[in-house]
């Protein structure tokens, strides 16, 4: 019992210095966290992310505590803990929430972060694709309407299709390219393989050539 006393101690120590650390607005490791909760109650601890599918209540002969992880009333995911010997006892359930509550404000500043950096990268799309003349946007429209990952393309050929000069599409490349949305590398006579870097270049291009 000492043992294990110690060892919960251990784990609530780190469960605040986990929160501190969160308050202070630094991003700690959390592997430690959940190591320390799979010593404490000597089980597998695993964290089932998403809302849509749901954690299994069992693995085969297992003991199974499964833990909600939540933020404002909507499921993140949960953390699913396994052992072979005995069920979980109250304390364990409580280390576990504890745990769970943590994950779920990582979880959220992790999501806070994402969206961030996606209205990041779209206002940089935006700008992006302002910069270009209608003739030029006509023409990357007509570059980027199948594209489906980095290719190689003929310009001339893109041109014609979009009804456009090939030197607009030469300047609408290089301005994207100083951009940084997406790069483009001169392959000779088989053309300029190109690659975009900003998933929302597409989509910040199609109601600018929409309302020209």
């Amino acid at each position: 019992m000492a043992v294990v006393a110690a060892l919960e101690l251990d784990l609530l120590r780190a469960v605040r210095e986990l929160r501190a650390a969160l308050l202070a607005g630094s991003h700690p490791d959390t592997d430690s966290l959940l190591d320390a909760l799979a010593r404490v109650t000597g089980s597998a601890v695993m964290w089932w992310p998403g809302s849509d599918s749901q954690p299994p209540n069992q693995l085969g002969n297992d003991e199974t505590l499964v833990v909600p992880v939540e933020k404002d009333g909507r499921q993140l995911g949960a953390l699913v803990l396994t052992r072979e010997h005995g069920p979980f006892g109250e304390a364990e359930e409580l280390l576990a929430e504890h745990v769970a509550a943590l994950l779920a404000i990582l979880q959220a500043a992790a999501e806070r972060q994402q969206q961030a950096a996606d209205e990041g990268a779209r206002h940089a799309a935006r700008l992006a694709a302002g910069s270009l003349s209608e003739t030029e946007r006509q023409g990357m429209m007509a570059l980027l309407a199948e594209y489906k990952g980095p290719t190689t393309v003929r310009l001339k050929e893109v041109a014609a299709r979009a009804g456009v000069h090939p030197s607009a599409l030469v300047q609408a490349l290089a301005k994207l390219r100083a951009a940084g949305v997406l790069t483009a590398v001169s392959r000779g006579r088989r053309g300029v393989h190109v690659t975009v870097l900003n998933p929302w270049l597409l989509e910040e291009l199609r109601p600018m050539v929409r309302r020209g």
